[in-house]
């Protein structure tokens, strides 16, 4: 069976929007010429660091095809635009990317295609990548390995002209020379030291049995070897450590959390007991705050839910403010600015 029809798309469709990235000359493209790339990025965004933008959409994810993709794009869209403080689309996307950059979007497939960043969210995504003159050969989906993205739907591409998409345990990929980071001592993807200039960190809003809350920060657990090692303590400072690390911290231009359907209780695995449809996006560029509204969020639903807090049920989130700490961000309300859109 044809996969993105499972997602209720032609997979010519969906690469048509797409298309796959060829990995040839990006090993150039070094530490030094991201950071320089993203401070200049950073320092011409009028952005403010702490600023997250929530858009929902009521019934989005039970919407059919056609209405659903576009939802999302506007979702995304009025996200983007409100961020960044563009006047508009492309300009908020280039205020972020420029054409120059090979983008590595990060995605969280551990779940399944029940509960792995969705079709719609990534189309929307590459679509204005695209439109900003990044070629589809130089954009990246990517995991930890060729098995979560098959078993979530995306299949594998590894040459040619459009989008590529492929896991670090890929023969294309693999892990390089290690790195520490506080009390985080590792191998990182070669995906996100050799392979692009810039991330994309595309989370699920999820709970977690251990860490509590988990979004954008623990999703660069995919990005290392030997993430069994760092889930004593809630993972706490070990998550928090781990975004610190320059190719990380500094190649990391945005994150969009799918949060179209949600878990509160059971993950990081899917589990149906646990998931609710929030029908939204979270959009940000500081992760500290983005995983503190996360948090809240998580905590409303499980109140609804008549469930213990994460506190209470043993597993708070507390290396967000370890993060904040670190320096990542702020869990501060006074110092962050949420946004909520309905569309």
């Amino acid at each position: 069976m044809n996969r993105w029809l499972e997602y209720g798309v032609s997979r010519r469709e969906f690469l048509k929007q797409l298309g796959w990235l060829g990995l040839s000359g990006s090993t150039f493209f070094g530490y030094a010429q991201a950071a320089r790339q993203s401070e200049q990025i950073k320092n011409a965004s009028a952005q403010p660091a702490s600023r997250i933008v929530i858009v929902q959409k009521p019934g989005v994810v039970r919407a059919a095809t056609e209405e659903r993709y576009a939802s999302v794009q506007r979702m995304l869209d009025t996200a983007m635009v409100r961020l960044t403080g563009a006047a508009n689309t492309q300009q908020a996307w280039r205020s972020l990317f420029t054409s120059d950059d090979i983008v590595g979007i990060k995605l969280n497939c551990l779940a399944g295609k029940a509960l792995s960043s969705r079709p719609e969210v990534i189309q929307a995504i590459t679509t204005r990548l695209r439109e900003i003159g990044i070629p589809g050969r130089h954009i990246i989906l990517w995991e930890r390995s060729n098995r979560e993205l098959n078993a979530a739907g995306y299949p594998i591409n590894r040459d040619g002209n459009d989008i590529r998409c492929y896991g670090t345990d890929d023969k294309r990929a693999g892990y390089g020379k290690q790195v520490i980071a506080g009390s985080v001592i590792s191998r990182l993807s070669k995906i996100v030291t050799n392979h692009c200039t810039a991330l994309i960190n595309v989370p699920i809003l999820k709970d977690h049995n251990i860490a509590g809350v988990t979004a954008s920060m623990k999703n660069w657990y995919g990005a290392i070897h030997n993430p069994n090692k760092y889930h004593s303590n809630h993972g706490d400072p070990f998550i928090a450590d781990l975004s610190t690390i320059p190719m990380i911290r500094n190649k990391m231009r945005l994150i969009v959390c799918d949060a179209l359907r949600a878990l509160y209780e059971g993950g990081p695995s899917y589990h149906p007991g646990g998931v609710w449809a929030y029908n939204g996006l979270l959009v940000g560029t500081d992760p500290v705050a983005l995983d503190q509204t996360a948090g809240l969020i998580i905590e409303e639903r499980r109140r609804e839910a008549g469930i213990p807090s994460l506190e209470a049920a043993g597993r708070p989130p507390r290396y967000i403010a370890t993060a904040t700490q670190r320096g990542l961000g702020t869990n501060d309300p006074a110092r962050m600015e949420v946004v909520k859109i309905g569309i």
